[in-house]
Order: structure tokens, then sequence, then C-alpha cells
């Protein structure tokens, strides 16, 4: 039985770790990474043309070819390929930052607004060669009042703050008659923290649940759950009825 046990343990190895290892020493998942390494280097030649830290893209045309991606607070945007068919394979780098869409600098707008924009009918694009910035410049939010014309706050706050922190912070309250006492403590449960903002465009996209909450004007927005990416203006006490949300 013992001399049996080496040849128990080979066959048992035989039929065991195949299934657990062959997934990570596959010769497919070899081949795909030196394909993908080999397209990366076709995209971009070594001998491609040198970038100035910033130029621009005029009269362009559409489909471009250009891939961008962007990081995981997902602002702003970035080169990650160009289709190799493209008729700006070597007028533009990897990892080149886009700057403007036409005139409207994108450098820290949210990826959506960004990528609609990227839809919609421009004809330039403006980019940078040089590393982007790490650290995101502070916003500024400008809180006014419905109820009070005269009211005006300029708030400066960190790149993905919350309105309804931002608000509290500044002894501001975006809640309304007792739910100032009996809200959720933003927990996005209450549904009670709504303000106004016309223009969304540096602002955190708006949920499923947020969206199925707020019934009424398209520029309600639930305070707790929506971050600030760039300079906003944002109204406080906006009428709300029964009918405009639900909880």
């Amino acid at each position: 039985m013992v001399r049996l046990l080496p040849l128990l343990l080979i066959i048992l190895r035989m039929l065991i770790l195949p299934s657990f290892i062959s997934p990570f020493i596959s010769p497919s998942v070899t081949i795909q990474h030196t394909v993908q390494r080999t397209v990366s280097l076709n995209i971009f030649p070594k001998d491609a043309p040198s970038f100035p830290p910033q130029y621009s893209l005029h009269n362009l045309t559409k489909p471009t070819g250009i891939q961008f991606s962007t990081t995981l607070s997902f602002t702003g945007a970035f080169i990650t390929g160009v289709n190799p068919s493209s008729k700006y394979l070597n007028s533009v780098g990897l990892n080149h930052t886009l700057l403007k869409i036409d005139s409207e600098n994108v450098e820290f707008k949210p990826f959506d607004s960004i990528i609609e924009s990227l839809n919609s009918d421009y004809t330039s694009l403006t980019l940078s060669s040089l590393p982007r910035p790490t650290k995101i410049p502070n916003a500024t939010l400008t809180v006014r009042d419905f109820k009070n014309p005269s009211f005006l706050k300029l708030l400066s706050c960190a790149p993905g703050s919350s309105i309804r922190d931002v608000l509290l912070s500044n002894s501001i309250s975006p809640y309304r008659s007792l739910t100032k006492l009996t809200n959720c403590k933003g927990k996005q449960l209450c549904g009670t923290c709504i303000v106004d903002v016309k223009d969304q465009s540096s602002l955190s996209r708006k949920s499923i649940d947020e969206s199925s909450t707020l019934k009424g004007r398209e520029s309600m927005r639930l305070s707790c759950v929506t971050g600030v990416w760039g300079d906003t203006e944002v109204w406080i006490n906006g009428d709300v009825r029964a009918d405009q949300w639900t909880r």
C-alpha cells in the first residue's frame, strides 16, 4: 500500500491540478497578450512625430477613430488608442489628455458629459502631451435661494464632494421645514435634500434611484448623492409638491 501511494498521488495530480492551473498557463492567454502589445506598437510607432505641450486638430472628419478613456474619478479623458485606419493615426499620442472640445474646456468635466460632447457636432479637439495633473482643482459652488433673492454664497469644495456636505459644512441647509430634523442624515433614504441645478454638466450623473425619486423639474437633484466636479450654481428652497418626489 505504501509503495502504491506515490503512484496514486501522481494520478490524482494529473486529474485535478490541470483544471486549476490551465487557465493561468493556457497558451491562448499568452498569444492574446502578444497580439495586444503588437497592435499598440503598430498604432504608435517608434518614429511617431514629437508633440508640443498643447496642440489642436481642426476640421475633423468623423468618426475620428480616436478612443478615449478616463480614470476612476470619472473626470476628464485621455487617449487609449487609435483605429489603425484612422486619418489621425500619427496625429495624436497615447495617454494625451483632452483639454477642449471646440472652445469648451473639458479637462475636469465628468466623463459622461465629455462623451455627450464627443457625440455632438464638434469640429476641433485640443489635447496636451503633458502628464495629466494628479490633483483636480477645487470647485466653486455658487449658492442662491429661491426665497431670498439677495442671498449669495460662494463656497470652495474638493472635487467629488456632495452638495449636501458642502452646504451643511457652511451652515446652509438643503432641507425644508421639519425635514431639517427628520431627514436621514445623508443616507439616501428620505429624499428630502432636494436642490435645483440648471447647468448639471459639472455634476455626477443621476442614478436610477435618484431619477425614480424625483418626479418634478429636470433641475431637481438629491444633494446627498450629487457630486460636484466643477464650478456649479445651486439653488435651495425651491418649491417641491407632494407629487414631485416619492419615497
